[in-house]
């Protein structure tokens, strides 16, 4: 099997199957746009009531970040800009470097007091071939990532733990592209708790025997869950 690894410029599996979503209700409304002030720009979620939840691949240095939950065309709900940026310190080997693209904002403000906050768990099997797992993010290519898309019923894989058992999370045919990095990769419970297990980080392509196909892949694991909840206490 040949394949290709890109972060996320774009790649679409047949037919687009995100569509626009911009329910305000939690936890929807802890989604939300993360942009600079070069223009450049990602999807992030909270992960606690100052804490956003991103791509590290998505991080500027020394450049002014501002998160807008829920935003769809225009601020939907305050805003704040990010203190402070917190990435992985870990370097993996080659598949495992994905599984550490992640990284977490503080922000000037208590976002999470007015729009709620995700939770965040650890990659599990047991959950693997069920669909369990939504995502929204500000693709480019749509609405020029400023309107939140979801993709709903993504399914992963238990085939697809090419690090180790606690990610990098794969998903069957997700439709990602630009702006969507960083994004949540979660599960909504019926009892209104939501839980992020991976953000976007990766697109694999891949070929075999002419057929063509792709997995989203998600930076997970246990230091990522930990250093939200170690950020979470120091930074109240």
């Amino acid at each position: 099997m040949e394949g290709e690894v890109v972060h996320l410029e774009g790649r679409i599996f047949g037919e687009d199957n995100r569509f626009l979503y911009n329910n305000r209700s939690a936890p929807w409304s802890a989604v939300g746009k993360i942009s600079w002030n070069t223009g450049h720009m990602c999807s992030g979620a909270l992960v606690g009531p100052r804490h956003v939840l991103t791509a590290k691949h998505c991080i500027l240095n020394n450049r002014t970040v501002t998160f807008r939950p829920g935003y769809d065309n225009a601020d939907v709900f305050n805003s704040s800009q990010a203190t402070h940026a917190f990435v992985s310190t870990k370097i993996g080997d080659g598949i495992c470097d994905a599984k550490e693209d992640w990284a977490v904002l503080i922000l000037e403000k208590r976002l999470g007091d007015e729009v709620g906050y995700f939770g965040a768990k650890v990659a599990e099997r047991s959950v693997a071939d069920k669909t369990v797992f939504d995502h929204v993010g500000y693709p480019g290519d749509l609405g020029k990532g400023k309107r939140p898309y979801r993709l709903s019923n993504l399914v992963m894989s238990e085939k697809r733990w090419d690090c180790d058992a606690l990610g990098p999370m794969y998903t069957d045919e997700s439709d990602l592209a630009g702006g969507q990095s960083g994004g949540p990769l979660f599960e909504a419970l019926e009892d209104g708790s939501a839980y992020i297990w991976g953000v976007a980080s990766t697109v694999v392509s891949w070929y075999q025997g002419g057929q063509k196909g792709g997995w989203g892949r998600w930076a997970s694991g246990n230091n990522m869950v930990t250093t939200i909840a170690r950020l979470r206490e120091e930074f109240p």
